[in-house]
């Protein structure tokens, strides 16, 4: 699986470790089917953003972590680094800029 690795703004210790990385694994498609998606798309004025769901994006986190404190981690962590986390989820459900989604006519 692929993962995405974020360089942490507040590194913090674990085990007399100096941790400034944290890895988050695209979760799979069963996971993704389970949680669902970590935001919603909203209307606002004439523009669809997307509103955070915090719960699913605490569930991923939780379950897609790649470090060998695991969940754990997470309470270690600031908020700056919470939303770096939460951008690097919302990554694997976003289409890739690059992309566009094409429709076929039939």
């Amino acid at each position: 699986m692929p993962s995405r690795t974020i360089k942490l703004k507040r590194p913090f210790l674990w085990h007399d470790k100096q941790v400034t990385e944290i890895a988050i694994r695209e979760p799979t498609a069963g996971e993704a089917l389970r949680i669902g998606e970590p935001f919603e798309f909203r209307r606002v004025r004439d523009e669809m953003i997307p509103i955070d769901l915090p719960e699913v994006v605490f569930a991923y986190a939780e379950l897609c972590i790649e470090h060998e404190a695991g969940k754990s981690a997470l309470r270690l962590l600031g908020v700056e680094d919470s939303r770096q986390i939460r951008d690097a989820i919302y990554g694997f459900f976003l289409p890739d800029p690059g992309t566009t989604s094409g429709t076929s006519s039939g």
